[in-house]
């Protein structure tokens, strides 16, 4: 068995962070579709129509500028899907197997605290199956199997797609966990808290688009106890 983590959903480079509250839970918010060359045309949800678990619109937690923007809402934690077309992610979802975690994490800011930002383990998949849309005999069971995921009703292309499947014991945290603390040194916001580190084998300098894993039995046992808390 393995772990990976991924970080996933909206960051800097989209101007606005996931909001977390002061007893820890928090509102996951995806990403959007910035459309500068293909249209987004499939997708109607937007964050001001999208209500998160707290009872408000997602657009309450953010700038006026995004928030009438379609989301590209991935992972979905409903039939728990989670896609990618890009390396090197997709390659990394490729290599699970079944019974696998997969563990999301996101950048947030602290709602009481706007200037503090971190990172935040806020979901897992068991692994189920691995779809790749590259096999052709595939993609109609990929189609059915995995209908509610962003990619899927998007109407942007699905080559090179590859999603993962959870299996029923997958789940949403009700609350977050930090993994992170702030940074003093110029150009880093934060590092790995040092327990992550050491009892989980979390790297120190998280970088948004390299998948971290997991592979030593006793840090996988730490992780999965910590999930299960």
């Amino acid at each position: 068995m393995k772990i990976l983590l991924l970080r996933v959903g909206i960051d800097s480079r989209y101007n606005a962070l996931s909001p977390v509250f002061k007893d820890f839970t928090f509102e996951y918010i995806p990403i959007y579709y910035k459309d500068k060359k293909d249209i987004e045309k499939k997708e109607k949800r937007t964050f001001r129509n999208l209500i998160g678990s707290k009872g408000k619109p997602l657009s309450e937690y953010l700038p006026e500028k995004i928030k009438d923007k379609k989301i590209h809402f991935d992972p979905e934690f409903e039939t728990f899907t989670y896609g990618e077309v890009k390396n090197p992610k997709r390659s990394a979802l490729l290599k699970l197997g079944k019974n696998d975690l997969l563990v999301f994490y996101m950048g947030g800011y602290f709602v009481n605290k706007s200037y503090e930002k971190q990172c935040f383990i806020f979901g897992f998949f068991e692994v189920d199956k691995v779809y790749d849309w590259t096999k052709k005999n595939e993609r109609g069971k990929i189609i059915k199997e995995c209908e509610k995921n962003a990619h899927i009703i998007s109407s942007k292309t699905k080559d090179n797609l590859v999603i993962v499947k959870g299996t029923n014991r997958s789940r949403l945290l009700e609350k977050c966990i930090q993994i992170t603390d702030k940074c003093d040194i110029k150009g880093i916001p934060y590092l790995t808290k040092p327990e992550f580190y050491k009892n989980y084998d979390i790297r120190e300098f998280i970088v948004r688009a390299t998948p971290i894993w997991i592979k030593q039995e006793k840090k996988i046992n730490n992780l999965q106890l910590l999930l299960k808390k």
